[in-house]
Parts: C-alpha cells; structure tokens; sequence
C-alpha cells in the first residue's frame, strides 16, 4: 500500500511538471517559435518555477516566469540566473527575462494568440518590441 501511494505521488508531479508550459506553432514558414519552446522546456525544469512564457521573432526573444510562492525572495537569482543562460545560449537574441505580472499576462495573451492563429507576423513583432520598452521602463 506504501509502495502505491509513493507512485501515484510520482506521476502527479510528472504531469505537474508537463503542464508548466504549452508548446508554440506559427503558421509562418520564416518565423516559427521553436527558440521559444526550447527555453520554455529548459526554464520549466528548474524546480521553483510554476510557469514559463515565451515569444520569440527574428532578433528577440521575451520570456518571463512564475515561481512557487515561498521562492519569491530569490526571484531576482532566478532572473539573472536565467537571463545569462539564455544570453549564452541565444546570443544573436535580444533576451529579456522578466517576472512582472503585467508581462506574463501579455505573453500569455500573446501565446494564446499565436495557437490560434489569430494573430499576424507584424503584430506578433510589434507586441514583443513593445514588452520590451514596456520592461526597460519598469526597469
């Protein structure tokens, strides 16, 4: 019955892991979110973080990330942690990690649009361009 317990217990934190990020698709041969993905799947690894964000275009890419409540006063570790791996990584990409609610919220609007398909190639770029004025004022 021990042994039971403690593998249903496994699978509910696989899954919780899964669900951390969805996967993005462009129908835009020239542009496709594949770079996004890779760091939404690398960022939602790490243990503290609840949920990933990602858009990329061209130059740029946008990420930005919850964590669980009680690891917010490592927040800014996190960030900079993140933001010099995925300079690292990606480095012909303007990347800007933020924890800013009002830059989740607009990914995820943004993430929502992509699926879709509702949404342009010039709008997707504008909007990024514009979360990345949008985090260097708050900065």
């Amino acid at each position: 019955m021990f042994a039971m317990i403690i593998s249903c217990q496994s699978k509910g934190q696989q899954t919780k892991q899964q669900s951390k990020f969805q996967p993005l698709s462009t129908t835009h041969h020239r542009m496709t979110q594949e770079v996004s993905n890779e760091v939404k799947d690398y960022i939602s690894r790490h243990e503290h973080v609840t949920s990933v964000y990602a858009v990329n275009t061209f130059d740029a890419l946008v990420i930005a990330f919850e964590v669980n409540p009680f690891d917010r006063f490592q927040l800014q570790t996190y960030k900079k942690e993140f933001a010099k791996q995925m300079q690292r990584k990606y480095p012909a990409y303007e990347s800007i990690v933020s924890t800013d609610q009002k830059i989740i919220l607009e990914l995820k609007r943004l993430e929502n649009d992509i699926n879709a398909g509702t949404i342009s190639l010039n709008d997707i770029q504008r909007e990024i361009r514009r979360l990345i004025k949008l985090n260097k004022d708050n900065a």
